[in-house]
Protein backbone atom coordinates (compact mmCIF):
# COMPACT_ATOMS: atom_id res chain seq x y z
CA UNK A 1 0.00 0.00 0.00
CA UNK A 2 0.99 3.51 -0.74
CA UNK A 3 0.38 7.35 0.96
CA UNK A 4 -0.44 9.87 -1.14
CA UNK A 5 0.35 13.70 -0.78
CA UNK A 6 -1.74 13.87 2.41
CA UNK A 7 -0.98 10.48 4.46
CA UNK A 8 -3.84 8.82 3.69
CA UNK A 9 -4.00 4.70 2.46
CA UNK A 10 -4.20 4.56 -0.91
CA UNK A 11 -5.22 1.14 -2.16
CA UNK A 12 -2.64 0.96 -5.55
CA UNK A 13 -1.12 3.49 -7.23
CA UNK A 14 -3.42 4.89 -10.33
CA UNK A 15 -1.07 3.46 -12.93
CA UNK A 16 -1.38 -0.21 -11.66
CA UNK A 17 -2.93 -2.41 -14.33
CA UNK A 18 -6.04 -3.95 -12.99
CA UNK A 19 -4.01 -7.76 -13.72
CA UNK A 20 -1.60 -6.80 -11.28
CA UNK A 21 -3.73 -5.75 -8.88
CA UNK A 22 -5.93 -9.57 -8.99
CA UNK A 23 -2.74 -11.01 -9.50
CA UNK A 24 -0.66 -10.00 -5.73
CA UNK A 25 -4.86 -9.41 -3.94
CA UNK A 26 -2.94 -7.68 -0.97
CA UNK A 27 -5.36 -4.52 -1.76
CA UNK A 28 -8.70 -6.40 -1.13
CA UNK A 29 -7.49 -8.76 1.15
CA UNK A 30 -6.24 -5.59 3.32
CA UNK A 31 -10.05 -4.17 2.88
CA UNK A 32 -11.47 -7.32 3.60
CA UNK A 33 -9.57 -6.87 7.11
CA UNK A 34 -10.78 -3.57 7.73
CA UNK A 35 -14.55 -4.28 6.57
CA UNK A 36 -14.44 -7.19 9.27
CA UNK A 37 -12.69 -5.39 11.93
CA UNK A 38 -14.86 -2.45 11.79
CA UNK A 39 -18.08 -4.68 11.35
CA UNK A 40 -16.93 -7.35 14.01
CA UNK A 41 -14.97 -5.26 16.54
CA UNK A 42 -15.13 -8.21 19.28
CA UNK A 43 -14.76 -10.90 16.23
CA UNK A 44 -16.55 -12.19 13.54
CA UNK A 45 -20.15 -13.12 14.18
CA UNK A 46 -22.65 -14.91 11.95
CA UNK A 47 -24.92 -12.50 10.41
CA UNK A 48 -28.18 -14.42 10.65
CA UNK A 49 -27.74 -16.34 13.93
CA UNK A 50 -25.58 -13.74 15.27
CA UNK A 51 -23.46 -16.59 16.86
CA UNK A 52 -19.76 -16.33 17.68
CA UNK A 53 -18.36 -19.50 16.53
CA UNK A 54 -17.26 -19.58 12.88
CA UNK A 55 -14.54 -20.43 11.09
CA UNK A 56 -13.11 -19.40 7.44
CA UNK A 57 -13.40 -21.80 4.70
CA UNK A 58 -10.69 -22.27 2.25
CA UNK A 59 -12.23 -22.16 -0.84
CA UNK A 60 -9.75 -20.64 -3.76
CA UNK A 61 -12.70 -20.41 -6.18
CA UNK A 62 -14.72 -17.67 -4.42
CA UNK A 63 -14.05 -14.01 -4.70
CA UNK A 64 -13.88 -12.57 -1.71
CA UNK A 65 -13.12 -14.31 1.73
CA UNK A 66 -15.83 -16.67 3.05
CA UNK A 67 -17.03 -17.65 6.66
CA UNK A 68 -19.27 -20.55 7.89
CA UNK A 69 -21.24 -20.55 11.18
CA UNK A 70 -20.73 -24.05 12.90
CA UNK A 71 -24.44 -23.04 14.62
CA UNK A 72 -26.31 -22.53 11.89
CA UNK A 73 -24.27 -23.57 9.36
CA UNK A 74 -24.75 -20.30 7.04
CA UNK A 75 -21.92 -18.94 4.70
CA UNK A 76 -20.99 -15.13 4.69
CA UNK A 77 -19.14 -12.91 3.81
CA UNK A 78 -17.92 -9.43 5.28
CA UNK A 79 -20.08 -7.68 2.72
CA UNK A 80 -23.86 -10.03 3.83
CA UNK A 81 -26.19 -7.34 4.65
CA UNK A 82 -24.96 -4.36 3.76
CA UNK A 83 -25.26 -2.37 0.33
CA UNK A 84 -21.75 -4.43 -0.99
CA UNK A 85 -23.79 -8.09 -0.73
CA UNK A 86 -24.29 -9.43 -4.29
CA UNK A 87 -22.53 -6.68 -5.89
CA UNK A 88 -19.44 -7.84 -8.22
CA UNK A 89 -16.99 -5.30 -7.68
CA UNK A 90 -14.07 -5.51 -5.79
CA UNK A 91 -13.85 -3.37 -2.72
CA UNK A 92 -11.26 -1.06 -3.27
CA UNK A 93 -13.75 0.83 -5.77
CA UNK A 94 -15.91 1.16 -3.31
CA UNK A 95 -13.65 2.73 -1.15
CA UNK A 96 -12.52 5.00 -4.03
CA UNK A 97 -16.26 5.82 -5.04
CA UNK A 98 -16.66 7.22 -1.33
CA UNK A 99 -13.76 8.65 -1.38
CA UNK A 100 -14.50 10.95 -4.67
CA UNK A 101 -17.80 11.40 -3.23
CA UNK A 102 -16.36 13.21 -0.21
CA UNK A 103 -13.60 14.90 -2.24
CA UNK A 104 -16.35 16.45 -4.34
CA UNK A 105 -18.24 18.90 -2.21
CA UNK A 106 -21.21 19.44 -5.25
CA UNK A 107 -21.98 15.76 -5.75
CA UNK A 108 -21.01 13.32 -8.32
CA UNK A 109 -22.42 12.16 -11.42
CA UNK A 110 -22.66 7.97 -12.91
CA UNK A 111 -21.12 9.38 -15.57
CA UNK A 112 -18.20 10.77 -13.41
CA UNK A 113 -18.09 7.50 -11.23
CA UNK A 114 -17.80 5.54 -14.77
CA UNK A 115 -15.02 7.75 -15.89
CA UNK A 116 -13.07 8.54 -12.34
CA UNK A 117 -13.26 4.20 -11.37
CA UNK A 118 -12.57 2.75 -14.89
CA UNK A 119 -15.52 0.57 -14.54
CA UNK A 120 -18.49 0.12 -16.90
CA UNK A 121 -21.29 2.68 -16.98
CA UNK A 122 -24.00 -0.25 -15.83
CA UNK A 123 -21.54 -1.17 -12.75
CA UNK A 124 -21.40 2.79 -11.77
CA UNK A 125 -24.76 3.28 -11.78
CA UNK A 126 -25.24 0.11 -9.61
CA UNK A 127 -22.94 1.30 -7.51
CA UNK A 128 -24.47 4.97 -7.37
CA UNK A 129 -27.66 3.44 -6.76
CA UNK A 130 -26.71 1.57 -3.76
CA UNK A 131 -24.93 4.38 -2.42
CA UNK A 132 -27.60 6.83 -2.68
CA UNK A 133 -30.34 4.34 -1.39
CA UNK A 134 -27.46 4.12 1.78
CA UNK A 135 -27.44 7.54 1.93
CA UNK A 136 -31.46 7.80 2.69
CA UNK A 137 -32.07 5.33 5.15
CA UNK A 138 -28.80 5.09 7.44
CA UNK A 139 -28.09 8.01 9.87
CA UNK A 140 -25.23 9.29 8.48
CA UNK A 141 -28.00 10.44 5.28
CA UNK A 142 -27.65 14.41 7.07
CA UNK A 143 -24.12 13.97 6.23
CA UNK A 144 -24.06 13.09 2.19
CA UNK A 145 -27.51 12.86 1.11
CA UNK A 146 -26.90 16.27 -0.87
CA UNK A 147 -23.65 14.68 -2.55
CA UNK A 148 -25.73 12.49 -4.86
CA UNK A 149 -26.95 14.31 -8.54
CA UNK A 150 -29.34 12.51 -11.44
Amino acid sequence: MAHDEHGCLTMAPENKAPEAEKRDGAPEDALEDLFADLRWPEGVCCPSCGAGGVYRLSLASTRRRRYKCRVCRQQFSVTKGTILEGSKLQLHHWVRALRKLCERPEGMTVAQLHKDLGISYRAAQNLFDRLDYAARRQPLAALIRDRFRR
